[in-house]
C-alpha cells in the first residue's frame, strides 16, 4: 500500500496543498498524488475536501473532487485505518448497480412499479458510503444493532434494519445515501412478466439472506403456507428451490429472508457453457449485447419456422424445414424464451433458457441451401431490404477436399466483391485436411473443432482427431478459429431440444453468433471507431476488419510443437473471447481499411505499450480469388513487422505455428492473408508496427484506378 503523510489535525485543504516529496518521510511521494496535487503543470481544481471521521475509531477518510480545464467533476478518495498512513488517492464511482439499473442515487432513483417497491413492513436497506467499505464502517453499523446482509457495488451494503436505525445511519458521518431495498431488485429480468399465465406453476431458485437452513426454514414454511412446493433445501449454501406460482413467486420475493429469485432448469448439456466461455454472458452483463438490430442469415439445409425460440425471423426464399438447420439457427439465435416488448425483455419460462443462443434478441433470417441456384446473387441478395445481414453462417458445403477448388475460388470471390458482410464456414468432421472446399477460401472465417466434454474449463479439452484441419494445401493457416465439437444443447424441429448436437456444424455458430456480437458492439462504437448512423447494417466495418478483432482477441487453447493435439492448425488462432474483446476495448488500435498502401511501399505506426498485458497485432487483408491451377493461392502479399523498443523484429506468423507465441527473427510470411505477432511480456515503450505491401499482382484497393491494396490492422495492449 502506498502510504501519505498523517492527516489528524491538519486541515484537509492545507494537508492536499502542502503535501511534497520532501515532507514525505515514509517513501516517495505516490505518483498519481504528485501530478494531482501541486506537483505537475496540469494542476486540477480540487473543491469540496473534507475529512470524514468514524465513531470510536481511528479510521478516517478524505474525500474530495476534481475537475481539470472541459472536464467533469470526479470525486476521489484516501483512507486510513489508524489515521496516520493513508492510501493513494483513488478514483470514486458512485453508481449502484444492480441488473435493474444502474444509478448514483444522490442524481436520481429510477422508478419501480407499485407492486415491487419494497413492502411497508420491510426492513430492508441499501447504505452506501463516500469510499469504499471498510471494517471500522461496516463494525460501527454492527455495534448500532445494524444486519449486514450483501455486498454491493459501488461502495454499498444490504442490510436489515428499522425506519429508527435507518435514520441514525443516514447521519454518520461515513454514510452517502440510505434507501429502500426494492423487491424489484431481487427478480430476474422478466420473471414476473405478463408471458405466463398468473396460474402457471413453475419452478425457480432461491437465493435467502442467511446461509443454510436457518435462512431456508422461515421462507420454507411460508412457502407451504401459501400452496407452493418446496423442491430442494440445502444445509450448506443459500440455494433452495421450489415450485410457485406467479402471485406466489412475489410473495416469496417480499420476504426479508430472500435476496434473489431465478428460474431453475435442470443440468444438462448445454449452450450456456458457451455463452460463458466465449464472452456472450459476460458483454450481457457489461453492456446488455443480445444481438439487438443484428440481423444474419443461416444458410443451411432449412429451419423450423414454427419453432418457439425462433419467432424472429424472416425466410430467404424456399424453406424445409429440417433438424440440422433448426439446430445451427437455435445455436445462434434461439430466443431460450427470451422476448424484447415495448423495449423491455421478457422471459417465458416455459422454455429452455439453457438453450439460448448467442444473440437471442437478433433477426434470423433462415434459407436453405437446397434452393440456392446462384450463391453470389444470393449474397448480394441478403445485404438489400428486406435481409440487411452483416453475417452468414454455414454448416454445409460442397464434397470435402485437400484442395483450392473453383468452389474455393467462387467463395474468395463473393467475399471479395461484397466487403461487408462475413461469411463463416464449417471445416468439416474428417479427422484429417479433407475439408469443405469452401473453407479452404483466403477470405471466410474457417471454423473448426474442439471437443470440451460438457465442461467450463478448458484443460480437459481435445480435438482427438474430430474436427477436419489445416493447413491448407498451399501452406496456409487453417482453420481460422474453432469452437465446440460436442454436446452442444439447442433447438431442433418440432418445437423441442437436443442436447446432443455437435461436428463443426455447431462450432461454427457459435463463432458466428459471437462475431454477430461483435457487429453490435462495433456499430456502438465502443472501439473507438465511427458508428455515425442509425442501425447495425449501416455501421459495419470491412469484413477484414470484423475478422481481424475476433481472431486478435481470440482466447487459445494451450500447446506447444506440431504434433500436440491442439496444434495451431487443429485449433486456428483459437476461439471467440468477447469478454477479452471488451476488456482491450480501450487498449486497442484498429485500422478498417483506411490505409492505401502502394507497391512495396509501407505504413509505420509507433504505439506505446506499458507491458501489462500481451500485444497482440493481427493483420488481414482481402485478396484476389486465387488461381486454381496453382499450388500457391495468396495473389498479393502483404507483410507485418513488429518491432521491439531494442529492435527486436518479430514477423508475422513467424513461429506461430508451432507454438502459443511469436519467435523474434526470421522471415517475412509469404503464405497468409492473415498474419499475427504474439509477444506475451512486451517491454514496456514505443513498439513500431508496419504493414509493407511487398507484391500486389492485383489491384484490391478498387476505389482508385492504380495499383494499391487496403488491410485491417488490430493492436491490443496498448497503453490506455
Amino acid at each position: 500500500m502506498n502510504s501519505l503523510p498523517t492527516l489528524r489535525h491538519l486541515a484537509p485543504l492545507a494537508l492536499l496543498l502542502s503535501w511534497s516529496p520532501t515532507a514525505h518521510t515514509q517513501g516517495p511521494l505516490p505518483a498519481e498524488l504528485t501530478a494531482r496535487h501541486g506537483h505537475s503543470s496540469a494542476r486540477q481544481e480540487v473543491t469540496e475536501l473534507r475529512t470524514i471521521s468514524v465513531p470510536n475509531s481511528a479510521a478516517e477518510a478524505v474525500v474530495w473532487s476534481e475537475q481539470g480545464p472541459d472536464q467533469p467533476s470526479q470525486s476521489w478518495y484516501s483512507l486510513s485505518l489508524d489515521g496516520e498512513t493513508f492510501t493513494a488517492p483513488q478514483e470514486s464511482d458512485s453508481r449502484i448497480l444492480l441488473r435493474f439499473a444502474e444509478f448514483d442515487p444522490l442524481r436520481g432513483v429510477p422508478p419501480v412499479p407499485a407492486a415491487l417497491a419494497r413492502p411497508a413492513n420491510s426492513d430492508l436497506h441499501i447504505v452506501q458510503f463516500w469510499t469504499q467499505g471498510i471494517e471500522p464502517y461496516r463494525q460501527t453499523l454492527r455495534n448500532m444493532g445494524v444486519e449486514l446482509h450483501l455486498f454491493l457495488a459501488n461502495h454499498s451494503l444490504v442490510v436489515g434494519m428499522s425506519a429508527a436505525q435507518a435514520e441514525q445511519v443516514r447521519d454518520l458521518p461515513f454514510v452517502r445515501w440510505v434507501g429502500p431495498f426494492h423487491v424489484a431488485y431481487k427478480l430476474e429480468e422478466g420473471l414476473l412478466s405478463g408471458v405466463w399465465d398468473s396460474s402457471t406453476t413453475t419452478r425457480v431458485n432461491i437465493l435467502t439472506m442467511e446461509r443454510g437452513m436457518e435462512g431456508q426454514e422461515p421462507v420454507s414454511q411460508f412457502i407451504v403456507a401459501a400452496g407452493g412446493t418446496v423442491e430442494r433445501t440445502s444445509p450448506h449454501t443459500f440455494l433452495m428451490s421450489a415450485s410457485l406460482t406467479r402471485d406466489q413467486i412475489l410473495e416469496v420475493a417480499r420476504l426479508d429472508h430472500v435476496q434473489w429469485i431465478d428460474l431453475w432448469s435442470e443440468p444438462e448439456a448445454d449452450m450456456d457453457i458457451a455463452r460463458q466461455m466465449h464472452g456472450s454472458d459476460y458483454v450481457e452483463s457489461v453492456g446488455n449485447y443480445l444481438g439487438q438490430g443484428v440481423q444474419v442469415e443461416v444458410l443451411d439445409g432449412g429451419c423450423d419456422n414454427n419453432h418457439p425460440d425462433l419467432r424472429n425471423i424472416r425466410e430467404h426464399g424456399k424453406n424445409t424445414p429440417s433438424s440440422h438447420g433448426t439446430s445451427t439457427s437455435g445455436i445462434v439465435c434461439g430466443s431460450g424464451g427470451m422476448q424484447m416488448r415495448g423495449g423491455m425483455v421478457f422471459i417465458d419460462p416455459t422454455r429452455n433458457r439453457a438453450a439460448r443462443g448467442a444473440m437471442p434478441l437478433s433477426r434470423l433470417v433462415i434459407a436453405d441451401y437446397s434452393f440456392v441456384t446462384d450463391r453470389y446473387v444470393h449474397t448480394q441478395d441478403i445485404q438489400a431490404k428486406p435481409f440487411r445481414c452483416v453475417l452468414q453462417s454455414n454448416s454445409w458445403g460442397n464434397a470435402r477436399t485437400k484442395d483450392y477448388t473453383s468452389i474455393s475460388q467462387e467463395m474468395d470471390l463473393i467475399l471479395f466483391d461484397f466487403s461487408r458482410i462475413s461469411i463463416l464456414q464449417s471445416q468439416s468432421n474428417a479427422g484429417d485436411q479433407m475439408s469443405r472446399p469452401q473453407a479452404w477460401a483466403k477470405n471466410i472465417i474457417a471454423v473448426g473443432g474442439v471437443r470440451h466434454v460438457n465442461t467450463l474449463t478448458k484443460t480437459d479439452d481435445s480435438w482427438n482427431f474430430g474436427g477436419s484441419i489445416g493447413p491448407a494445401a498451399d501452406g496456409r493457416i487453417k482453420p481460422d478459429l474453432s469452437s465446440y465439437y460436442d454436446n452442444i444443447l439447442t433447438t431442433t424441429i418440432g418445437g423441442g431440444y437436443t442436447s446432443g448436437f455437435g461436428g463443426t456444424s455447431g462450432a461454427t455458430p457459435i463463432i458466428a453468433g459471437h462475431l454477430g456480437l461483435f457487429y453490435q458492439m462495433w456499430s456502438d462504437g465502443i472501439f473507438g471507431n465511427s458508428a455515425p448512423k442509425n442501425t447495425v447494417y449501416a455501421n459495419r466495418p470491412q469484413n477484414t476488419t470484423a475478422k481481424a478483432v475476433l481472431i486478435n482477441t481470440a482466447s487459445q487453447w494451450t500447446f506447444s510443437g506440431g504434433t500436440h493435439d491442439l496444434t495451431r492448425v487443429h485449433q486456428g488462432w483459437g476461439h471467440a473471447d468477447l469478454q477479452y474483446m471488451y476488456e482491450m476495448k480501450d487498449r486497442m488500435l484498429v485500422v478498417d481499411e483506411t490505409d492505401v498502401l502502394t507497391e512495396t511501399n509501407s505504413t509505420v505506426y509507433n504505439i506505446e505499450i506499458d507491458g501489462l498485458t500481451p500485444l497482440k497485432a493481427t493483420m488481414i487483408y482481402r485478396d484476389w480469388p486465387g488461381t486454381t491451377s496453382s499450388s500457391q493461392h495468396r495473389v498479393n502479399d502483404m507483410n507485418l513487422m513488429v518491432t521491439a523498443p531494442d529492435g527486436t523484429i518479430y514477423w508475422g506468423n513467424r513461429g506461430l505455428k508451432n507454438n502459443m507465441w511469436s519467435v523474434a527473427g526470421g522471415n517475412p510470411n509469404s503464405k497468409d492473408t492473415v498474419e499475427n505477432v504474439f509477444v506475451e511480456a512486451p517491454a514496456a515503450g514505443t513498439w513500431t508496427v508496419t504493414i509493407t505491401a511487398a507484391e500486389l499482382n492485383q489491384d484490391t484497393h478498387v476505389e482508385t484506378g492504380a495499383l494499391d491494396a487496403d488491410y485491417a490492422l488490430v493492436v491490443t495492449g496498448i497503453k490506455p
